[in-house]
Formats: C-alpha cells, sequence, structure tokens
C-alpha cells in the first residue's frame, strides 16, 4: 500500500494529468518580444589584447518581425524563431 502511494504522488507530482498542461495559445505573450530587440555581444571576452576584436566580430542581432516571430542574426546566418 504505502509503494503504491509513493508511485502514484511521484508520478502526480512529475508527470501531472493534462488538465494540469497550460497550452501555447495561453501564454503566447508570455515575453513581450518588443523588449529584447537589439544587438548583443558576447560577455566573455578579452578586453585589452588584439583578442578584444573577436567580442566585435561575434555580435548578435535580434529583431522582431510584423506576426511576432524573433529573428536573429548570428555569423551571417538569419534564424527565426516560431
Amino acid at each position: 500500500m504505502a509503494r503504491d502511494s509513493l508511485i502514484k504522488n511521484f508520478l502526480d507530482r512529475y508527470y501531472p494529468h493534462d488538465k494540469n498542461i497550460i497550452s501555447k495559445e495561453t501564454v503566447s505573450n508570455f515575453i513581450d518580444n518588443t523588449k529584447i530587440v537589439g544587438t548583443y555581444y558576447q560577455n566573455r571576452s578579452n578586453f585589452t589584447t588584439y583578442q578584444s576584436i573577436i567580442r566585435i566580430m561575434s555580435q548578435t542581432n535580434i529583431n522582431v518581425t510584423e506576426e511576432g516571430n524573433i529573428v536573429y542574426n548570428f555569423r551571417e546566418e538569419n534564424h527565426q524563431l516560431v
């Protein structure tokens, strides 16, 4: 009996029923995409030697499309998050 209770409580906690799962549609506005638009640089780089040029070359640009999808450019490659 104790084993059955333990297994049931474990499954209820880590594998909840479908009614507890939040759908994608209800959290579509979880992140305000307009607040993350900008240019980002790597934080962990050398600032004092010739290696500091790597920081400038490794920038990432983030934009938002009219549909609200996030588009980022890293090393001349465009990627879109839907």
